[in-house]
């Protein structure tokens, strides 16, 4: 994590990242970032609340505005922007306390505010699931006949709003759709429906594959799963057992989650999220018991069985997970016919956790290997690359 705007707060120098890496403006991040840094005896997750709550709802109202003047190009900008700081509002407060669901639902109200305005491709689809649903966003690639088709999950305190805002186009430009899931334990799943997370991922997936084959415009045998961060467990576990995935990427290794969350838990390291998170996330009431359900979160005995190409794309510098949980994915993946270990650098860029001191260039190698392996695209125009290179001579 190479850029840190609370230098001695790792955790909050991480919300500031993910701020700018899904498309805040870094004027109005910084506001938000000054009063935080201002909040004298406040808590610092209550403090981080108002800080962010307030800069959300002055772009949000500003939204409303534009919106009513019939500015919807603008007004969906703005939405756009409210959302993500909600979203970051919500973020460090304790899971008991009422104002983090008040901040989600500005976040659902916000994002759809911004589909509206801006006509953004999204649908809000529900995908049948254990009696209920899982909330869902699709997103069509366009074009004639069934596309190839990306189911897109978090991992440990994200939600499908996130992945969506961080480039959510990096699969309809490559000719692929996506269906950006909230699984249990996470975003709406969570926290509307009271889904704690399960650490046997082929359940929810399994019923994310029966959604798509009811659709026409996806092609059922070309079906690929992409997981980020604790996805990088959810998503090669899942794909170890739904034979129907042709395809799995991990943005983010996580081959053993439970002794790194011991670790991190248990004192004062760098955390992602509160302690109560985890509590919430597993639906546990001891510190104990949340760890212990963590311990089943483990690759070791089921990642032999996985039998379709293989990606892990992991940062050399993550601070959250070891670079070591990359080599062991890699190497216990033995029934693969492929398997990429990408290494982020410093140099590069995306050395950070999930390539998030430089998303940009993690996006781009993650969704270029899926529309290789799903036979996607990856141009618009197959002499595009010829024409350029012969109008500056290189």
């Amino acid at each position: 994590m190479t850029f840190q705007y609370f230098p001695d707060e790792p955790m909050y120098s991480q919300g500031v990242l993910l701020a700018l890496n899904t498309g805040a403006d870094v004027n109005e991040v910084d506001r938000a970032c000054r009063s935080f840094a201002e909040r004298g005896d406040t808590p610092a997750g209550v403090a981080w609340y108002e800080s962010w709550s307030a800069v959300a709802n002055l772009v949000a109202g500003q939204a409303s505005v534009d919106e009513r003047a019939g500015r919807l190009f603008t007004a969906a900008h703005k939405h756009r922007r409210a959302c993500i700081y909600y979203i970051l509002a919500e973020r460090y407060l304790d899971a008991t306390d009422e104002r983090k669901q008040v901040a989600y639902r500005s976040v659902l109200d916000e994002f759809a505010a911004f589909v509206a305005c801006s006509g953004e491709p999204v649908e809000f689809v529900e995908v049948p699931y254990a009696g209920t649903s899982l909330p869902c966003l699709f997103i069509p690639a366009g074009g004639p006949g069934p596309s190839p088709t990306v189911i897109n999950i978090d991992g440990f305190d994200m939600f499908k709003e996130i992945l969506y805002l961080r480039r959510g186009d990096q699969a309809r430009l490559r000719g692929l759709s996506m269906l950006v899931v909230d699984t249990p334990g996470v975003g709406e799943a969570l926290r509307l429906r009271g889904m704690p997370a399960r650490f046997d991922t082929e359940v929810p997936i399994a019923a994310c594959v029966d959604y798509l084959e009811t659709r026409a415009d996806v092609d059922p045998d070309r079906i690929g799963l992409l997981g980020n961060s604790l996805g990088g467990y959810y998503a090669p576990r899942a794909a170890s057992f739904e034979k129907r995935l042709k395809c799995c990427a991990a943005w983010g290794a996580a081959f053993n989650a439970g002794p790194r969350v011991r670790q991190m838990y248990g004192s004062d390291a760098v955390l992602s999220a509160p302690a109560s998170q985890l509590l919430w996330v597993t639906g546990q009431e001891t510190l104990e018991e949340a760890l212990r359900v963590m311990d089943d979160f483990n690759l070791a005995p089921v990642l032999s069985q996985l039998n379709v190409p293989l990606l892990v794309l992991h940062g050399e510098n993550d601070h959250l997970v070891p670079w070591e949980n990359a080599e062991q994915t890699v190497a216990a993946a033995t029934g693969s016919p492929r398997v990429d270990l990408v290494r982020g650098t410093a140099e590069l860029g995306g050395a950070g956790h999930v390539s998030m001191d430089n998303f940009e260039s993690g996006a781009d190698i993650i969704f270029d290997w899926l529309a290789e392996i799903l036979s996607g695209r990856l141009s618009n125009d197959s002499g595009a690359h010829e024409r350029t290179r012969s109008s500056t001579g290189r």
